[in-house]
């Protein structure tokens, strides 16, 4: 479980909190859409569930753990994935191979072949062919891709999610969405933090919707699209394009899933 309890931040060189107020939980097994404009603080967000920010004031917790106690790092780095929004700044290795396995080798988890082999094929990627090139050589796409396996090979508790498809194919997005499904089965929690929620509102059964620097609306997604009134630019994108792909039946809560 995930806990904020009345939490703002502000960056150093900020003159006013970048957010505030923060209160809300997600639960093993939910799937968060964090919403919001350019600036909003998403990304915010993001890194103080990861540990790399602190809070000014109130708490942060995660599976009862304050994120500044004094254990907290050792504890939780094995139970989190957080895929950047720019790939590059998480490519550490000379090797794809290197970079794909860091994490299980840092771990002692066994199977690093198999793992590998399999995670890379989930992308459509060819393990052999892939296993001695540079990642910081590859396109943009293939970065991405390997980023994200790089944060889920290990099968963590919690996985964290910045634009998610920006730079990707319709194959490589149903790819990713496949993944996204496996990952959701195995009841764990899943934040992807998106301009883009007509790509995967269909997956969250939460919604964090930030607006003035707070949070502007929590709930499960059924309640987002009938409160909806108040976030009508945005509802409006995700409504035409779903129904548009076929995806939004008449009655909504037939749809989205409600816990």
């Amino acid at each position: 479980m995930i806990t904020f309890e009345n939490v703002s931040y502000k960056y150093s060189n900020s003159y006013r909190e970048n957010l505030t107020g923060l209160n809300f939980e997600f639960h093993k097994g939910d799937t968060v859409l964090i919403l919001g404009e350019n600036g909003s603080g998403k990304t915010t967000l993001l890194s103080l569930i990861s540990n790399l920010i602190f809070p000014d004031s109130g708490s942060v917790k995660l599976f009862g753990m304050n994120t500044k106690e004094k254990n907290f790092e050792k504890f939780f780095r094995r139970k989190i994935g957080y895929v950047f929004q720019t790939p590059y700044n998480s490519l550490l290795n000379r090797t794809v191979f290197e970079e794909v396995v860091w994490i299980l080798k840092n771990y002692g988890i066994d199977n690093e072949e198999g793992k590998y082999s399999d995670c890379m094929r989930s992308f459509g990627l060819n393990p052999e062919k892939m296993k001695n090139r540079n990642p910081m050589k590859l396109s943009l796409s293939e970065k991405k891709k390997i980023s994200i396996i790089s944060n889920i090979i290990h099968d963590p508790s919690v996985l964290l999610v910045d634009e998610p498809n920006i730079l990707f194919d319709y194959y490589s997005y149903q790819s990713l969405i496949n993944i996204f499904n496996e990952y959701k089965s195995k009841n764990n929690i899943l934040i992807i933090a998106t301009n883009y929620p007509e790509n995967f509102i269909f997956l969250a059964n939460k919604i964090v919707y930030l607006k003035d620097k707070t949070v502007s609306f929590f709930g499960n997604t059924k309640d987002f699209f009938q409160e909806g009134i108040f976030f009508s630019k945005e509802l409006e994108v995700v409504k035409n394009y779903l129904w548009k792909n076929g995806r939004l039946p008449d009655k909504i809560e037939q749809y989205f899933v409600d816990k």
